[in-house]
């Protein structure tokens, strides 16, 4: 099923920006995904990965493969592309930081928990709803869910911040980062007129604009005095 757009009164000029938007939002969001370089880079330092929250790469990597079964359904091709990608790029960091794993225990059950879900909330979608498109409405909005969820990950670091009264855990170019890849995926799903893609790009546009907010109430560095 491909995706219709929503042309409104000057469908030449949609389409372009439909374009347009379309090839920075891929660009800027595999941009966002290589944030997980300079993390592996830090676990590498420390050889290991203690200290270290394997969430984000979960969620990605989850969120990603319910995204690619969205765009498969929907026949939306920069979907396609950005959560394949998504998708190798959160595995690969998955099994680094697994490398790094002294106790692997915990990151098992994890793994097995989001595997089990994973194929659970599949086979609900394509094996007990009727008809293709209550399916993706479904699938659409589980993708949605997952992306909240995803987008409230840097949540707990915010509680730091406010804690050490400094923005030294929230990494500026990051937050600016997801500020303008949400504001873009938004206008994206505004002219498709996609509810799933729209909808949590709005939280993301909230999110990272209470993010910088910090950046002007507390010092990008922490403050240290002598004795």
């Amino acid at each position: 099923m491909d995706q219709q757009p929503s042309l409104g009164m000057f469908p030449f000029l949609d389409m372009k920006l439909l374009d347009v938007l379309s090839f920075t939002a891929v660009t800027s969001t595999i941009g966002l995904f290589l944030c997980g370089i300079p993390i592996c880079q830090e676990i590498r330092r420390r050889k290991t990965s203690d200290g270290t929250n394997p969430a984000p790469f979960l969620m990605g990597a989850l969120s990603g493969f319910f995204w690619l079964r969205y765009g498969l359904l929907k026949g939306d091709n920069s979907v396609l592309i950005v959560n394949g990608i998504g998708i190798v790029s959160q595995v690969l960091y998955l099994l680094y930081f697994y490398s790094y794993t002294r106790v692997k225990t915990s990151i098992n059950r994890q793994l097995a928990f989001i595997t089990v879900c994973a194929l659970g909330m599949l086979a609900y979608v394509h094996v007990l709803l009727p008809t293709p498109d209550v399916a993706i409405d479904h699938l659409g909005f589980m993708c949605m869910i997952l992306n909240i969820l995803t987008f409230a990950a840097p949540l707990a670091a915010l509680r730091d911040v406010i804690r050490d009264r400094c923005c030294e855990s929230l990494p500026l170019p990051l937050c600016i980062a997801n500020l303008v890849v949400s504001v873009q995926w938004y206008f994206y799903g505004a002219l498709l007129d996609d509810p799933y893609i729209k909808s949590p790009n709005i939280f993301g546009v909230f999110l990272a604009l209470i993010q910088l907010s910090f950046f002007l109430v507390y010092p990008r560095k922490r403050m240290y005095f002598p004795k």
